[in-house]
């Protein structure tokens, strides 16, 4: 965590503190959801940015890695004043609607590659599952100071 937390602040030109950072792990069987969401709130905070560095090899050919999507009623980003419970519908009602979304883009995977965005981007992994072995992510999210 610390040299990424130094690494990222380097890029950034700005010192970061991580609010929260893990492993997930995904393949062709375990968290096989689209998902689709914005980080707008973790642990009661609201990052400027969520970080995703991809650690496994890919093993898959066709578009792999991060999407952004477009919400229909919201656009490509949840807004600041939106409560916790439209956060919380939002993430049991539409998460799993595609009729509710629009692909923009898709953020090719490659092994060592670290993503950063504006946390309250809607995003998924792309696509829905991943090769057997594992797509095995490390996950930040941080403020700017």
């Amino acid at each position: 965590m610390n040299h990424i937390v130094g690494s990222v602040s380097e890029l950034e030109g700005n010192i970061i503190d991580p609010i929260l950072g893990f492993y997930r792990v995904s393949n062709d069987v375990l968290d096989t959801n689209w998902r689709i969401h914005s980080d707008l709130n973790i642990q009661g905070q609201k990052p400027d940015r969520a970080l995703v560095l991809y650690i496994s090899p890919r093993k898959i050919d066709e578009l792999h890695g991060t999407a952004l999507w477009e919400h229909k009623i919201y656009g490509k980003s949840l807004p600041n004043h939106v409560t916790n419970e439209e956060f919380d519908r939002m993430i049991l009602k539409e998460s799993e609607n595609l009729d509710m979304w629009t692909l923009n883009s898709v953020i090719g995977y490659k092994q060592n590659r670290a993503i950063s965005y504006p946390a309250n981007y809607f995003h998924s992994k792309y696509p829905n599952k991943s090769w057997r072995s594992g797509r095995e992510v490390f996950v930040m999210f941080y403020k700017i100071r």
